[in-house]
């Protein structure tokens, strides 16, 4: 154990303030700032743009050192800057220092890595008196449906793992989780093999990123180079709990489920690569469904993994807006969920798929294929309802009447308008084609749609139609949430299950 590290209690309350600081600027948690917190013992980002040194961002300051490396390549996110390249005879030394020496003790190794080669390259060699520690990219046979593999070597293979090649992917192994020799490999986010490893860290040489090496310093022979790209290389005395991997990996790429309802009507099914939803939340991968009543289980998220999560739905019927779709936008709003009385989204197995603790964001469409009157209806999660009225004549592929949205007649697709974000002439707020319900928390939650409800504005003709929706993880909470003071104390002590 690294003998200057704070006091969990001083960690949570930093992690506090970083945390309020970024927001109050409007801003989430950077990805540094979360891997930060958990205090590693050497942390390098691969920010650097020229130079040789690689900096340490941990309170270690063992800065590594770059050899025969590219600066500034493209890493598996915006959020997470830049990255080194390797080539096969690239590396970044790292000298050894007291702290690397961990024993028998917990231990955890996270990175992001792509790999472009079929060959064996190691991603990281910490190897010479006193033991051998390696994670490893092909040098093991690629599991069943993957076309490569990742694995941890400590004087035996421990754990192995598939994950595809010309793809980035989170790797973070963890040792001490549990009983005392737990050997766990978490690949973008999941728990993917468990073991057992008791192997000393107790190592006499430099740590090797991306290669792997014959000789004991001061030369190394290189061998087994890693073709592809490595980021942000974290090495902890601490064992990583299942929620420290999932934060680190979602503040990075982040995490949101797309269900696209009447895919059986004609132009209403999305490709897996089609991109839509409103800017802010616009994805692809979403999971398309067919018929008024059903199930769907194993829904992917917008990086297109597939994990637990489901949907049950029931409605009257389903229908589709008039005319041709053109784009992606339009395919998610043509068909809907109809119905004239009560219609049910249940969405399960959020926890672990999202990032509950935090709350969530649930994206209601709206729009059906209504030519001459508005049709008012309520939709409620949680208890809480919203009103969402499906303008007359406003449909999202066809324009035929323009007397409500604030767009012209004849001039193509409705945009997307939140319900509140527009006041026509006699002040009615309910206009629009999606509505918002934020920081939505538990497990599952069940949207309810009711046609007709609080009045209708025109007829009473009932609808309250819906085309789809999208669950988006929140980050951290907001100051507009949540006053300051309480804001600091739900932040920290939502970490103090993490350590």
């Amino acid at each position: 154990m690294n003998p200057t590290r704070r006091p969990r209690f001083v960690r949570q309350l930093t992690l506090g303030l970083t945390l309020l600081a970024a927001a109050s600027m409007g801003r989430a948690a950077t990805y540094d700032q979360i891997v930060l917190e958990d205090s590693p013992i050497g942390y390098y980002r691969f920010e650097e743009i020229t130079g040789s040194t690689a900096a340490d961002a941990s309170a270690s300051a063992n800065d590594g050192t770059y050899n025969n490396v590219t600066l500034g390549v493209a890493s598996a996110a915006d959020s997470l800057g830049n990255a080194a390249g390797f080539t096969g005879t690239s590396n970044v030394r790292l000298t050894d220092i007291a702290a690397f020496d961990m024993g028998a003790g917990p231990a955890s190794f996270s990175m992001w890595y792509r790999t472009t080669s079929d060959a064996r390259g190691d991603l990281l060699t910490y190897k010479g008196s006193g033991g051998d520690f390696g994670i490893h990219s092909n040098s093991q046979s690629d599991p069943a449906g993957y076309d490569s593999s990742v694995s941890i070597y400590h004087g035996s293979f421990r754990n192995q793992a598939g994950a595809d090649k010309n793809r980035w992917h989170q790797m973070v192994y963890v040792r001490g989780d549990g009983a005392g020799d737990s050997s766990k490999l978490y690949i973008d986010g999941k728990l993917v093999s468990t073991g057992a490893n008791g192997s000393s860290f107790n190592i006499t040489n430099d740590i090797l990123i991306g290669s792997n090496h014959a000789n004991n310093p001061p030369t190394l022979s290189l061998q087994a180079g890693f073709v592809g790209s490595i980021d942000e290389v974290a090495i902890f005395d601490s064992a990583l709990k299942a929620e420290a991997v999932s934060t680190q990996y979602y503040a990075a790429v982040g995490r949101q489920y797309a269900i696209n309802f009447g895919a059986n009507e004609a132009g209403g099914s999305l490709g897996g690569s089609d991109v839509a939803g409103h800017v802010a939340v616009e994805q692809a991968n979403w999971n398309n469904t067919s018929g008024a009543a059903g199930s769907a289980f194993n829904l992917v998220d917008n990086q297109g993994a597939s994990s637990d999560v489901s949907v049950t739905w029931s409605a009257t019927a389903t229908n589709a807006l008039p005319g041709a779709s053109t784009n992606a936008d339009q395919t998610m709003m043509a068909g809907y969920l109809d119905n004239d009385a009560t219609t049910t989204v249940t969405v399960s197995g959020l926890d672990g798929n999202i990032a509950t603790n935090y709350g969530y964001d649930v994206y209601v469409y709206f729009d059906g294929d209504n030519a001459g009157e508005w049709r008012k209806g309520a939709y409620t999660i949680n208890g809480v309802t919203l009103d969402g009225e499906d303008s007359e004549g406003k449909d999202f592929i066809n324009v035929t009447n323009a007397f409500q949205l604030p767009v012209t007649a004849g001039t193509g697709n409705v945009a997307y308008v939140e319900r509140l974000d527009y006041w026509n002439s006699v002040g009615n707020n309910d206009e629009g084609n999606f509505l918002v319900f934020h920081n939505v928390t538990g497990d599952s939650f069940t949207l309810t749609s009711i046609g007709g409800a609080h009045g209708s504005t025109n007829g009473n003709v009932a609808r309250a139609p819906i085309n789809g929706i999208q669950i988006v993880g929140v980050a951290i909470p907001t100051p507009a949430a949540l006053p300051a003071g309480l804001a600091l104390l739900v932040l920290t002590t939502m970490r103090r299950q993490r350590n």
